[in-house]
């Protein structure tokens, strides 16, 4: 039980320091809950350079991009 609570907390404190540094401005990009995307909506995103796709869940190496890209760290 001991290593389900030190996991939790690890990942609590974790998610916690990662959104810190963007509660001052969101991204120009806009977020979009929607993980995955399908058809057409796939399509027109797929079309678009990484740096101008919506924010979204779980995509971790477009959202970093972005994210560098609005910070002006490329």
């Amino acid at each position: 039980m001991n290593h389900v609570r030190l996991f939790l907390a690890a990942l609590t404190v974790t998610v916690a320091f990662s959104y810190a540094g963007e509660a001052h401005a969101a991204p120009p990009t806009g977020w979009d809950s929607t993980i995955f995307l399908r058809g057409q909506e796939r399509t027109a995103v797929k079309s678009m350079p990484i740096e101008k796709r919506p924010m979204r869940p779980l995509h971790i190496y477009g959202n970093t991009v972005r994210r560098m890209e609005y910070r002006g760290q490329r």
